[in-house]
């Protein structure tokens, strides 16, 4: 949470439960809730369901990133096409690396690399996808 006016961080929530950002929220005086106008949250359901209960429609909920949830949601439709092709084995082992197609290379290891290197020559839609994933994090990282 941040004052938007001062730019400084009011809390960071380590949890992604309603309860927790509705506890904070309500530990605050009223004359400081009074003031809260707009909620930068992202998609989650939980921050939204949180800020709905606590402020109804008088407080507008924005998403500042809302570019990273739809990659994420069209990589799992990717990933689960790709599953779709391969035997079980080999479908719970590129399961297990969906994690790692929107990370930088500069965050793998060298056999991660390698292995995303191969699924991606394999896969042209995962290439793809991958692709363009990167350049969604690229995007962000900007300043």
């Amino acid at each position: 949470m941040v004052d938007v006016d001062k730019g400084n961080p009011l809390v960071t929530l380590k949890g992604r439960r309603s309860d927790e950002v509705v506890g904070w929220f309500r530990s605050r005086p009223q004359e400081e809730l009074a003031r809260v106008e707009v909620g930068v949250l992202d998609m989650s359901k939980t921050y939204a369901s949180a800020l709905k209960d606590l402020f109804g429609e008088s407080v507008q909920g924005i998403d500042r990133f809302p570019g990273v949830p739809l990659a994420v949601h069209a990589l799992d439709e990717v990933l689960r096409s790709v599953q779709k092709q391969l035997a079980t084995e080999e479908a719970k082992a590129l399961k297990k690396l969906r994690r790692r197609w929107l990370q930088s290379a500069n965050q793998l290891t060298g056999d991660e690399l390698i292995a995303r290197s191969e699924w991606r020559r394999r896969f042209p839609p995962l290439r793809e996808m991958i692709d363009w994933g990167q350049d969604v994090r690229r995007w962000f990282e900007r300043t």
